[in-house]
């Protein structure tokens, strides 16, 4: 089982990953928190949740990005699975669950200028006086 500096540092690292679904001349800035929150998870532990944000140039096509970022997600086997879900009035999120019930979510602005990745890591074991305060 991963250490909670691990489940972050793997977390941080796939968050990366998914901005690289927006080409690179489509990108006018990607930040990325440096701290989250831990989260319940369903079978016991908990997550640490991050958040990446891609600012764009302009709008973009953001269906073609989300359903290439599935194709690539789900080309890399078990344990991973993506797909495309509708939310609100036609607007899609790209879902990937992973490994030790992480999944990640990819959504765009209403007005298509940038995206939003939220993740939740893999579920880990919090020990004791490891995490002080709201956010780690």
């Amino acid at each position: 089982m991963l250490t909670l500096s691990e489940a972050k540092t793997t977390a941080q690292a796939i968050e990366l990953e998914l901005s690289a679904l927006v080409p690179s001349p489509l990108v006018a800035a990607i930040a990325q928190t440096s701290r989250g929150s831990l989260l319940d998870c369903a079978s016991g532990g908990s997550h640490w949740s991050g958040h990446t944000r891609v600012d764009f140039i302009g709008p973009i096509d953001t269906a073609q990005v989300l359903e290439a970022g599935a194709r690539a997600w789900n080309a890399r086997g078990e344990p991973w699975h993506a797909s495309v879900e509708d939310i609100v009035e036609a607007d899609l999120m790209l879902v990937v669950r992973g490994p030790g019930d992480s999944q990640y979510l990819m959504s765009t602005s209403s007005d298509k200028t940038y995206a939003h990745i939220d993740s939740f890591a893999p579920c880990v074991e919090v020990q004791p006086g490891e995490v002080r305060g709201p956010f780690y």
